[in-house]
């Protein structure tokens, strides 16, 4: 009978160390939320974002950003900043409210430093310039969700 139990809690401690294996090396996708309104530029983004396990949301304006990061568990945002019915800064404005943790990559074609530098001050994590190369929105995108943690 002692034996029973010694090989049962062996058993149980066993199963337990599996589990905690198993958690640990289990990794959650993360969800990036795309808010751009140039369909190439949002699938340019696509397709070098997902190819690397990344699961994609895509906002076409500011408010849609805004309502998917209020219903979506986002773990980046890639912010164009003009856009059509509420531009990037109003909506950087507003999620910013709501959380200042949570990164933000602003993303824009529009005066480099003067934009770059309005975009910082409004609580971007960091600034993406366009046209952006793969080897840039990869690295990037890794290094600001690798600080996030």
């Amino acid at each position: 009978m002692k034996n029973d139990v010694n090989n049962n809690m062996e058993n149980d401690k066993y199963l337990n160390e599996q589990s905690d294996l198993k958690a640990q090396t289990t990794l959650k996708v993360k969800t990036i939320l795309v808010a751009e309104d140039e369909i190439t530029n949002y699938l340019f983004i696509e397709t070098v974002l997902e190819d690397s396990g990344y699961r994609l949301l895509h906002a076409w304006n500011g408010k849609e950003a805004l309502n998917l990061f209020g219903s979506e568990d986002v773990d980046l945002i890639i912010m164009d900043l003009k856009m059509p019915v509420m531009d990037g800064f109003e909506a950087i404005e507003k999620i910013r409210e709501i959380n200042i943790l949570l990164p933000i990559i602003a993303h824009s074609a529009y005066d480099y430093f003067d934009t770059r530098k309005k975009a910082l001050e409004a609580g971007c994590t960091a600034y993406l310039p366009k046209p952006v190369h793969h080897e840039k929105l990869m690295d990037m995108v890794d290094e600001v969700l690798k600080k996030s943690k």
